[in-house]
């Protein structure tokens, strides 16, 4: 029997963990935490950080396992490649590899060295010294406004917008607090809208699966924020420039073969810019939604890639096709702050036409923070549909559920309630 590390044990990795008990195979669950809900599906759970190098290599050496696997956050992509690399097992990307595609400072290198475009940038350090793309000290030579953002977390956290290089110098300190590095990035903020193309990479070669747009929270301090993904994305039309520039990416950081996650920003004038690489399976449950919408199992491939399993070739047939009947939306659900004294139960939101998928991040008697970042997601839930029934589906979903405080109230933030079109 093959014995597989996953790490992390939030909902975004329950997934890979039930297929890889589905599929016969062992697993060994790192979580800080002590009751992850991963735990449930996991044959053995060691409490250590995902962002513990040492702590998840010591590990996986004890554990004697036979491969490791990433899916849904960004950072434990580095560490997953540090295990693989010291065990001498199955990865997708080398140690520098992914060093590249998870901490922005060596992105944007990638980006500037390799001609891809994105946002303008300089650094900030600790001691509120501006350098430019070199390293070298500089004056801030931006046009505002500015994104302040740390070089290795994750989530949006600590990433905010602001206007002024005051600002810039205020929200410093909160935004290092979020990283191992003493040194953030500043980038000119791009008025864009923002899709994730997903795919496959194998002998080099990128396989787009879907085009998304990412709707953000409306929020203009604490940018970036997602709260759904809605396929096909409106700018299809751009099907073709977007692919272009998602290959260039794929040969500018040398990837070989594995899952393929691209943000892109789009200016109202239609260019395009670079934003975020992940080497992973989205956060926002394409494990779900790929398979469905294109016939391929990423994670079933992303299981196999990180054991060593040969597999046929990927599958021509399977593409991004933007004439598809099929159309989906995911949403990721966010509510005001309060404490929940009651939630719709799960098996009412799953039993409503159209939805395959649903979890919460808290549970009744928990209290949900103000919004600063993706943490303070409470749940998700992916509706499929056609153009007719989609937005159907999709306002029933937000009609059935509550997350009630103490006064009855519905906690529940209604993105179209907020001039914030889902569909």
């Amino acid at each position: 029997m093959s014995k597989l590390m996953i790490l992390g044990g939030s909902n975004c990795q329950l997934h890979a963990l039930r297929r890889a008990r589905e599929r016969g195979i062992e697993t060994v669950l790192i979580d800080y935490t002590d009751h992850p809900p991963g735990k449930e599906y996991a044959d053995v759970h060691i409490p250590v950080s995902t962002f513990d190098h040492d702590a998840c290599i010591k590990a996986a050496r004890e554990a004697h396992i036979d491969g490791v696997l990433a899916v849904g956050t960004d950072q434990p992509v580095y560490t997953a490649a540090l295990v693989a690399e010291a065990l001498r097992l199955p990865s997708a990307l080398t140690g520098n590899q992914a060093l590249r595609v998870t901490n922005k400072r060596e992105m944007k290198d990638v980006y500037q060295t390799q001609d891809i475009p994105s946002p303008s940038y300089m650094y900030l350090n600790a001691k509120g010294v501006f350098l430019d793309a070199s390293g070298k000290e500089a004056a801030l030579s931006l046009n505002p406004p500015y994104v302040i953002k740390p070089a290795d977390a994750q989530g949006q956290r600590g990433v905010f917008r602001v206007s002024s290089k005051e600002a810039l110098l205020r929200r410093l300190p909160e935004t290092l607090s979020f990283s191992k590095e003493e040194i953030c990035i500043v980038e000119e903020y791009i008025e864009s809208d923002e899709m994730t193309v997903s795919g496959w990479v194998e002998g080099g070669v990128l396989h787009p699966l879907t085009i998304v747009d990412r709707l953000h929270y409306p929020d203009d301090v604490h940018i970036g924020v997602c709260t759904g993904h809605r396929y096909p994305s409106r700018y299809i039309a751009q099907k073709e420039e977007i692919i272009a520039l998602s290959r260039r990416i794929t040969e500018a950081f040398a990837l070989r073969e594995g899952p393929f996650y691209f943000q892109i920003l789009r200016t109202p004038q239609g260019t395009l810019f670079a934003g975020e690489i992940a080497c992973r399976i989205g956060g926002a449950f394409e494990d779900i939604t790929i398979p469905q919408l294109t016939g391929f199992d990423i994670l079933d491939a992303a299981i196999d890639l990180s054991l060593g399993i040969g597999r046929s070739p990927f599958p021509k047939t399977a593409c991004h096709d933007d004439t598809a009947r099929e159309k989906c939306f995911v949403a990721l659900i966010f509510c005001r702050p309060g404490r929940i004294r009651s939630i719709t139960p799960a098996e009412e939101i799953l039993s409503l036409a159209g939805v395959a998928d649903c979890g919460y991040n808290y549970q009744a008697g928990d209290m949900i923070p103000v919004m600063q970042n993706a943490t303070a997601r409470f749940g998700h839930a992916v509706v499929f549909g056609d153009d007719d029934t989609l937005p159907v589906r999709v306002r029933r979903l937000f009609e059935t559920l509550r997350v009630e405080n103490g006064d009855g109230e519905n906690l529940l933030f209604l993105p179209h309630a907020q001039g914030c079109a889902i569909m």
